[in-house]
């Protein structure tokens, strides 16, 4: 077929996207006066999961399932703005991964809501500055991230979502790469680079900083330095890229938590995370995990923090399969074992 007719189709389809966009977004205004008239929020955590996992099932060969829902994100982050501007609280500045995951999740129409900790940004939720927050949990390589553990306990805010984002990093500075004496970058990606970092840039000075957009800003001073960092944040500072992928796992990812927002429905696939402390005795924690395998439910994450004002006492941060509102008898019987359980949220399990 010819150039020409194969645009031709294209312009066709094209004028029925736009079409079906019109229709999707007058039914969300409307949505949106409906749950206004409720009092209720524009944000649901359960809903959307609901119609992302619907299309994800779609065959929409030769786009894969990935690419799909990024489209649809895009589209339900529109039509909610239409609804409300999201707010969305997150460990800043601009160009970290906590910024790329906020858009990822939510999409170019929320309103990221930069701050200088997981502390401040899981605050501006609870101070009304922001609607959510989207704080790292933990990463695939280097494991839990105690400081939205704390800020969790500490707070009043529930847990109502997860997401997962790739992290691929990149060294970024002004030189070749054998003229690289310093390298800086966040705690965690430095740890996550180590091994590659030991052996291209052996002599290099490693330096911790605040966040990597800071250490893109600090290479960008002097030849002789280097960032480990996202490459929007290189680009922002005109660094260019030394080498690719530098990270030492080539599955990294990290997950990060929703917080704050309604607390969603069941929706027949979803996670609970709660925080328990056991009697200080032997065999306290074997006891209190037992309740689990009896219930059937399965764990996907147990980590412990120090219990803060009593030394060599710790906290189980446990996730499982399943929703609090179907694992009533669980809770029962953990609140019987442990003199501290408080359920941090249910939500949708990403996948």
């Amino acid at each position: 077929m010819a150039l020409d007719e194969l645009r031709r189709q294209i312009d066709v389809v094209d004028h029925e996207i736009t079409a079906a966009l019109k229709r999707r977004a007058g039914i969300a205004q409307e949505i949106g006066r409906a749950k206004a008239s409720e009092g209720r929020p524009a944000f649901a955590s359960d809903r959307e999961a609901e119609v992302l996992r619907r299309v994800e099932v779609e065959d929409a060969t030769p786009l894969d399932p990935t690419q799909l829902k990024a489209i649809f994100v895009e589209i339900m982050s529109a039509c909610r703005a239409l609804e409300q501007s999201l707010r969305v609280a997150y460990l800043g500045p601009e160009f970290t991964f906590s910024h790329q995951a906020v858009l990822a999740r939510f999409g170019q129409s929320c309103v990221p809501v930069s701050q200088s900790s997981v502390h401040e940004a899981v605050n501006a939720v609870a101070g009304g500055q922001a609607d959510l927050a989207l704080v790292p949990v933990e990463n695939s390589s280097e494991g839990p991230i105690g400081e939205t553990f704390d800020a969790l306990v500490e707070g009043d805010l529930c847990v109502t979502g997860e997401c997962y984002l790739p992290i691929r990093h990149t060294l970024l500075g002004h030189s070749a790469l054998d003229a690289v004496r310093v390298v800086y970058s966040h705690p965690q990606p430095l740890a996550q680079c180590r091994k590659w970092l030991r052996e291209n840039l052996p002599a290099a000075e490693l330096v911790p900083t605040s966040s990597t957009a800071t250490a893109a800003a600090l290479a960008a001073e002097n030849d002789e330095r280097a960032a480990v960092a996202p490459l929007e944040a290189g680009q922002s500072q005109g660094l260019r890229v030394l080498a690719e992928n530098v990270q030492d796992d080539a599955w990294n990812r990290t997950r990060f938590w929703v917080v704050g927002g309604p607390a969603p429905a069941p929706t027949g696939r979803d996670k609970t995370s709660l925080v328990l402390a056991t009697p200080h005795r032997a065999g306290a924690l074997h006891a209190a995990l037992t309740p689990f395998r009896d219930f059937g439910a399965n764990m996907t994450m147990i980590h412990s923090r120090p219990f803060r004002g009593r030394s060599w006492e710790y906290l189980f941060f446990i996730d499982f399969q399943g929703h609090a509102d179907e694992a009533r008898r669980l809770l029962e019987a953990l609140r019987e074992l442990c003199p501290l359980l408080k359920v941090l949220g249910s939500y949708p399990e990403a996948d």
